[in-house]
This record gives structure tokens, C-alpha cells and sequence, in this order.
């Protein structure tokens, strides 16, 4: 892209005997931080959330209280968030819930200090869940960790998992 320069020259004919010519155009490059910088507008407006913020729902913290891990909700769906980056997607809280205690409870066992807190909507949703299969919310819970647990087997075994008996 050029942008247009006119450099007006007094012509002879016109303006008491200057020379040169009536008028010079020159092509000048346009400026090269300018696209950089309108580049770098659009990846801005492109990577901006839409819509309302995501809440955070529960969060797994370290000993020294850095948050590795949590969910928000998006929609329909929570979404089990690690290091800052989506891991899991289901329509389930109990299930969400019962993927963060499961990475709570290996990093506890690697012996490091962990503390999982959840929002009260997250705890409520989950329960709820939990009392639609006449459980508790931990008995559930436990229910989904031992469900997870044979799955992990199977897939070790070299077994297919069976249909359905995926959450």
C-alpha cells in the first residue's frame, strides 16, 4: 500500500517565472509499524473473551497458595481447567468435581500440600446430581473415582472400555 504525496512546485506559466514541474507526486511506503500495529489490534479483539467473563468455580492450590487447577462454567458445560488451559469438558458437576479431587488427591500422595475449594453452586449442582442416584455427594463421588479407577484398569489391561460405562 502507498500513500500519496503531492509536493506543489510553482510553474513558470503561473507563478512569476519559478521552474519545474506544475506538480510532483511522490509514492511514499506506508509505515511498517503501522501494520504491525494494526496486527496486532485484530489478534487482540480476536483473543478477547466474548460475552460475560467465565467464573471460576473451584480451584486446587498449593501449599504456598498458587492455583494450578479448577472450573468454570461455559454454557451447558464445566470445564476442568489446568495450568491456565482447558483439560475436560462434561455436563456433569459431580464429574468435574470428582476430577479435581482425583488430581488433588495425586498431588497430595506426591506429598505436596493441596487445597481444593468450590463455589457453593458448583457443591450444590454436584449434590444434586448426587441425590438423583439416591447418594451422597461423596459416597457419589467415590462411586465415580472407583468408576475411573476400573477404566484406568482396563485401559492398562489392554481391555476396551465398554460402552457406556463412560461418564
Amino acid at each position: 500500500m502507498f500513500t500519496q504525496v503531492i509536493a506543489a512546485t510553482a510553474n513558470p506559466s503561473h507563478h512569476g517565472g519559478h521552474r519545474g514541474p506544475p506538480h510532483r507526486i511522490e509514492e511514499t511506503p506506508m509505515s511498517i509499524t503501522s501494520k504491525a500495529r494494526r496486527d496486532a489490534r485484530k489478534r487482540r479483539e480476536k483473543a478477547a473473551p466474548r460475552g460475560r467473563p467465565l467464573v471460576e468455580h473451584a480451584h486446587i492450590a498449593d501449599g504456598s497458595g498458587a492455583v494450578f487447577g479448577g472450573a468454570v462454567r461455559k454454557g451447558d458445560e464445566w470445564v476442568l481447567v489446568l495450568n491456565g488451559k482447558p483439560a475436560a469438558r462434561t455436563d456433569s458437576a459431580a464429574m468435574v468435581l470428582a476430577m479435581l479431587r482425583h488430581i488433588a488427591a495425586l498431588r497430595d500422595g506426591a506429598g505436596d500440600a493441596v487445597r481444593l475449594t468450590m463455589s457453593t453452586q458448583l457443591r450444590d449442582a454436584a449434590t444434586a446430581e448426587a441425590e438423583a442416584e439416591g447418594k451422597t455427594l461423596d459416597a457419589y463421588l467415590d462411586q465415580l473415582e472407583a468408576e475411573r479407577e476400573e477404566r484406568a484398569a482396563e485401559k492398562a489391561a489392554g481391555g476396551a472400555v465398554a460402552p457406556g460405562a463412560m461418564h
